[in-house]
This record gives structure tokens, C-alpha cells and sequence, in this order.
């Protein structure tokens, strides 16, 4: 709806957004404009957005709404708001909101901040897990780095077999590419040998 407002709508949308006192709220809508702004206002309307969206009290709520606020970002100031919000992500105690929290991150994460977030990622909660691992299988798609390759084994160090199948399901015609669908069928009898001798 927004990309048909007229400048002076698009002016009072803002200035309503501006008045939102729930923070969710005011990140959202500043969020869903910013892409039909002008270019010489949307630093000053991705500020107000980053403001209200490291306020968010909620953990999951935060982390998701940053989520969705790093892809708007210039180059030079999205690194520093990934780190920072890993560093939250990774920093909360609870088990389901960290993971939770890392699962919403993980899309964002360059190769080099996968290991942190795949580092805090509760090995008894998959879902975080499971998104680094999905982001680093999208990454070994791009470049078949080594590094990527790497970190994809290092994800799936302790594991269980639900997180294990999950990862080869989704890797699967990146694995068919690199070895063959031998090495795809291979995964996947792996993991049913493993449930076989350990239930």
C-alpha cells in the first residue's frame, strides 16, 4: 500500500509512525516505509526505525525486527548492527529465547559470524541450528568455500538426528552437486545407521 502514497501522505504516514508509542509498532511502520522514501530521508527514518527496534523489551521480537531492518541498512553501518544484535542474541539465557532469537539473525550472518551464532545455539533446540546451517548451506551454494563446507560440519557437531535430516533435506541439491546423489543417499543412510545402533 505504501508505494502509492503521495508525498503528503507518505509525510503524514511518517509523522503517525513517529507518534506510535509501542516500539514494535513505530519500528514496524517506519520499517514498511522506508523503501518508498526518498533516498535523502531514509538515513534519518532508518535511525528513528533502529532506535525504536533495539528498544523492543521482547528478545524475539527484537532480534526479528532487526532482522527485517538489516537488509535496509547502508553497507557500511549493517556490520555493526549485526554484530551487535548477535552479541544480544547470543548473551540471552534462556535456551528457546536465544534460539529463537539466532534463528530470526541467522539469514543476516555473513560466513564469519555463523560460527558465533551456531556457538550459542542450544544443541537441545535445533531451530537455530537448523537457520545457521541453512544460511551457511545458501553461502556453500554461492562460493563452495571450504570455509563454508567447514562450518557446515561444525554446525552439525552434536546435533540431534530431527536437526541432522533437517540440514541434509535442505542441503540436499547442494550435496547432489558437489558428490553426486550417492553422497545425498549416503547422508541420509548415515543417519539412519546412527538411529539403528542408537535409538
Amino acid at each position: 500500500m505504501t508505494p502509492c502514497l503521495s508525498s503528503s501522505l507518505l509525510a503524514v504516514a511518517l509523522a503517525a509512525a513517529a507518534l506510535l508509542t509501542d516500539d514494535r509498532a513505530r519500528a514496524a511502520a517506519l520499517v514498511a516505509l522506508v523503501p518508498v522514501l526518498p533516498a535523502d530521508q531514509q538515513p534519518g527514518v532508518l535511525a528513528q526505525a533502529l532506535t525504536a527496534a533495539t528498544a523492543i523489551a521482547d528478545d524475539k521480537s527484537r532480534m526479528t525486527m532487526l532482522a527485517n531492518l538489516i537488509p535496509l541498512l547502508p553497507a557500511d553501518r549493517r556490520r555493526d548492527v549485526l554484530e551487535q544484535a548477535l552479541a544480544a542474541a547470543t548473551a540471552i539465557a534462556d535456551d528457546y529465547g536465544r534460539a529463537a532469537s539466532l534463528a530470526a539473525l541467522a539469514p543476516c550472518l555473513p560466513a564469519d559470524l555463523l560460527p558465533e551464532a551456531l556457538a550459542a545455539a542450544p544443541t537441545t533446540m535445533p531451530l537455530a541450528r537448523a537457520a545457521a546451517l541453512k544460511q551457511a548451506c545458501a553461502q556453500l551454494a554461492e562460493d563452495q568455500s571450504t570455509a563454508s563446507a567447514d562450518l557446515l560440519r561444525m554446525g552439525l557437531e552434536g546435533t540431534d538426528r530431527i536437526t541432522c535430516l533437517d540440514v541434509v533435506a535442505e542441503a540436499a541439491p547442494l550435496i547432489a552437486e558437489l558428490g553426486g546423489m550417492a553422497a545425498t543417499q549416503e547422508c541420509a543412510a548415515a543417519i539412519g545407521d546412527v538411529h539403528r545402533w542408537w535409538p
